[in-house]
């Protein structure tokens, strides 16, 4: 695992929104109509390690399209990264991906399954061109082949934190572009594996995309599926809190549709 806020692979976006002073006035009355918790009743089957790789991005998609399709063998992060890299452009020069781009790629050519493009996360697998039957298994399961438009929605709400919400209560899997903290991945987290205070650590120049899957009113907090394996964080998942969600630290959130 990385030490440090080295980024993760996702490139931020050309604008990024500021923190809207009435998103807890939203918050508060999203959560007094319906408090609660929920936890999507189809969860990614497993959580990858990119170790090395800047391929966040796909390891997050990857991981909410086989929240949409629970029915489908493990998905292969690592034959999207190559396709939006390499084929689409959909990245900078150092590799990290432009979220919007990274969404198209999975909307037209679609995500195999991982037997088929089983790509080790290493500088060399992320660079393997697929093979031709992996091409014809993402085809078919791309997004424009097995759902309806739209395919996926951008969070344009005052607060973030009310709209992921809205989304899980509808089984939307949510994907979160965020600035680390310097102390991620080591420090960030307390005792019950949340981070709550965006004042707590100084936001870093660095990125990261992770899945959501869940909210919790009581804690006040989304459940983040990360990219770095069991071993790490609570077994590969932690909890962002909603004050931190609805500050300038978040770049971008989206939600497939199904």
């Amino acid at each position: 695992m990385p030490s440090g806020p080295v980024n993760q692979g996702v490139a931020p976006p050309p604008v990024t929104r500021s923190a809207s002073p009435a998103a807890g006035l939203v918050l508060a009355g999203a959560v007094a109509a319906t408090p609660g918790s929920y936890e999507l009743p189809v969860c990614s089957r497993s959580v990858v390690d990119q170790q090395g790789l800047p391929c966040c991005v796909s390891c997050a998609l990857g991981a909410s399209v086989e929240v949409l399709n629970g029915a489908w063998p493990s998905l292969s992060p690592l034959f999207h990264y190559y396709v939006a890299r390499y084929e689409d452009g959909g990245a900078n020069p150092a590799g990290f991906l432009f979220l919007e781009d990274a969404l198209n790629t999975l909307v037209v050519k679609g995500i195999c399954t991982h037997d088929l493009d089983p790509a080790p996360f290493t500088d060399t697998g992320a660079a393997t061109q697929p093979v031709a039957a992996a091409y014809a298994d993402a085809l078919a399961r791309s997004l424009s082949q097995t759902s309806l438009r739209p395919w996926y929605q951008q969070a344009l709400s005052v607060s973030n934190a009310a709209w992921i919400r809205d989304q899980l209560n509808q089984n939307h899997p949510v994907i979160v572009s965020f600035q680390l903290p310097m102390t991620y991945p080591d420090t960030f987290l307390d005792q019950n594996f949340e981070w709550t205070d965006p004042n707590k650590f100084a936001a870093s120049d660095s990125g990261h995309c992770v899945l959501v899957t869940g909210y919790n009113d009581a804690r006040r907090t989304i459940h983040i599926q990360d990219s770095h394996g069991t071993g790490n964080f609570d077994q590969g998942r932690w909890w962002m809190g909603y004050d931190i969600v609805d500050s300038a630290q978040i770049q971008a959130v989206y939600c497939l549709l199904s």
